[in-house]
């Protein structure tokens, strides 16, 4: 085993990888490569040694094969993302099983990354370093880029996506919704994955759960602030600003209202757009973020089920005193034929659809299998447009009605729509 001091890794700037593995001949062809390409190795040859090395050393990355004797690569993951000092270790697991059920179990328990065996060595290598990258950058922003109260910046504009039946794409649209009004305005946004059973924003975007809301419910509500929010934040490529919801719902118990209401405190002072995700019901959780929301989206799809719990949410707003002014309703076609016309629907809920989503569902599940939202990896798709017009209705009149002193493309692209075509 390679230890170099902790002064010469400063000395010379090399990352110290810790890889993990009990085969002798892939700890040695992995600290071949890694070497080669400058990098410092430690290794380790079962979960509970990789552990210790790990704690004693703090390494820059940590490479983990899954199946080990004693503490697999999961339990490891795990147990590296609940100690604070390697939350945001980036950790690339190594398999031979069935590469979709590896990758997600790897997800779920916090990995940044899955290679399956056997593996390109170059390809090993270039996805280390932008790992290494990465982590540098996100440490810089969390240094100094995270955002801060400032004169200048307005309260968050608070937008709810919302419905009682679950399959209507609330997550999807919640995520494009993020990434549009980030790639509009010129202003930080932040989304939130409020959902307590399992909640996917993160999968969608294609980070790791690092860091979720359930690693700030143990603070005292009182000692609950802004920089304990920050830790918990991930940033995407896009620049949005996202808070995570972890994948085991035992972990939501002690997500509460009084404890959303102080994370809405917090974030509407810091970003001028905030997204939320809510769960498919009215619990304490949901009606804390829906009593705060300038904006309700909800969502339903062209089916008997699902009007009949728009009509049922509707009621309820109502019963709630939410003015119905901030209450928009969003068709979402999520299958082709043989749905309720726009028409019988509006006279069912007895309130206008102002929203319409077109059946796209092969843009929709490619990019919620590549963690690749259409916003972010194809403005092209015929689909963009639609969730980009949508994002810029959601937005603060007082946005919409400004030309911005730099206008950003999709800025740009949909003042071009609103000339030259009819409202969708």
């Amino acid at each position: 085993m390679l230890c170099p001091g902790l002064a010469q890794r400063k000395r010379v700037h090399m990352p110290i990888i810790v890889v993990i593995d009990d085969t002798q001949s892939i700890l040695q062809l992995v600290s071949l490569y890694l070497k080669g390409a400058g990098h410092q190795v430690l290794t380790a040859a079962d979960g509970t040694q990789g552990l210790r090395v790990v704690q004693e050393n703090h390494p820059d990355l940590i490479i983990t094969d899954v199946m080990m004797p004693g503490m697999d690569g999961y339990e490891l993951t795990r147990r590296l993302r609940r100690d604070p000092a390697t939350a945001r270790t980036p950790i690339i697991t190594l398999t031979a099983h069935s590469e979709l059920e590896s990758k997600i179990k790897a997800f779920e328990a916090g990995a940044d990354d899955f290679i399956p065996k056997p593996f390109d060595a170059g390809e090993m290598v270039a996805r280390v370093n932008v790992l290494l990258r990465r982590a540098a950058a996100n440490a810089t922003a969390d240094k100094g880029a995270a955002p801060a109260a400032a004169p200048a910046r307005k309260f968050a504009h608070l937008i709810a996506v919302h419905s009682l039946r679950g399959g209507v794409g609330c997550s999807t649209l919640a995520v494009n919704l993020g990434i549009g009004l980030t790639n509009l305005w010129s202003e930080p946004c932040l989304l939130a994955d409020f959902v307590t059973t399992t909640g996917q924003v993160a999968l969608m975007l294609n980070l790791p759960l690092k860091r979720t809301w359930a690693n700030i419910t143990h603070i005292p509500l009182a000692e609950f602030d802004s920089q304990d929010l920050d830790a918990v934040i991930t940033p995407h490529v896009s620049g949005l600003r996202v808070l995570s919801a972890p994948t085991d719902a035992a972990q939501s118990v002690n997500l509460d209202a009084a404890r959303v209401e102080k994370i809405i405190e917090l974030a509407r002072s810091r970003y001028n757009y905030f997204v939320t995700d809510l769960p498919h019901d009215f619990s304490p959780v949901t009606v804390a973020v829906l009593n705060q929301a300038d904006e309700i989206l909800l969502v339903l799809a062209p089916d008997l089920a699902s009007i009949r719990a728009a009509a049922a949410t509707l009621e309820t707003y109502k019963q709630f005193g939410l003015p119905a002014d901030k209450i928009h309703v969003l068709l979402n076609w999520t299958f082709a034929q043989q749905g309720f016309p726009r028409k019988e629907i509006e006279d069912a809920l007895a309130k206008p659809v102002h929203f319409v989503m077109p059946h796209a569902p092969i843009a929709f599940i490619n990019a919620i299998n590549r963690g690749a939202p259409p916003l972010h990896d194809k403005p092209d798709d015929p689909i963009s447009p639609y969730l980009e017009d949508l994002a810029f209705q959601v937005s603060r009149a007082a946005d919409r009605n400004t030309t911005p002193s730099e206008p950003k493309p999709a800025w740009r692209r949909v003042q071009k729509r609103l000339a030259t075509a009819a409202p969708r």
